[in-house]
């Protein structure tokens, strides 16, 4: 059981030392959390995490600690330290470099080094919904169901034209299309 423990706090101190773009930069990290203690299901436990209020890469490291806790209290446990171990390492780099970054503002190098993580960001965000944008378009690796990418295009056309929607409306609409396929 410390092994599991130990194995739990590095990866999610890894996950989020390279959080760099905020909680969804961490999911490509968690997801080979996931993968490496058998859990399965990781794009519902996607979901459910980003309905429940809260930083999104800390509700499903806390969601996924508990699932690898194996019960109620080491689930428990699992799930504060990986909600602890995800939070940790942002919260050391910005005390570190906080002191630094003000005196070294106007560097070329700094400034140089900081356009480069924007991309970086964008990228690691990418990478983790590509898996998810992939298992919704072809469900599975064998089956290819042109319905799921032709929903997913129709969902992103109409969504991005009519911007000022309430939020209930997306939500609504994409249960009712969801329980329709």
């Amino acid at each position: 059981m410390l092994s599991d423990f130990l194995f739990t706090v590095t990866s999610f101190f890894k996950a989020g030392l390279f959080a760099i773009g905020g909680g969804l930069a961490t999911i490509p990290y968690i997801r080979e959390y996931f993968n490496a203690v058998g859990l399965s299901g990781f794009d519902g436990t996607l979901g459910v995490s980003q309905a429940l209020p809260g930083p999104v890469g800390v509700n499903v490291a806390s969601y996924t600690g508990y699932m690898s806790g194996g019960g109620v209290v080491w689930g428990v446990i699992f799930a504060i330290t990986a909600a602890v171990s995800v939070i940790i390492a942002p919260v050391i780099v910005i005390m570190a470099v906080s002191g630094f970054m003000s005196a070294f503002r106007e560097n070329v190098y700094v400034t140089s080094a900081v356009n480069y993580l924007r991309p970086a960001s964008a990228g690691l965000v990418a990478a983790a919904f590509a898996p998810i944008l992939f298992s919704a378009a072809f469900g599975n690796i064998t089956r290819f169901d042109i319905r799921h990418l032709v929903l997913y295009a129709v969902c992103v056309v109409v969504f991005a034209k009519f911007r000022n929607l309430p939020i209930i409306v997306p939500v609504l609409v994409g249960g009712a299309i969801g329980m329709l396929f």
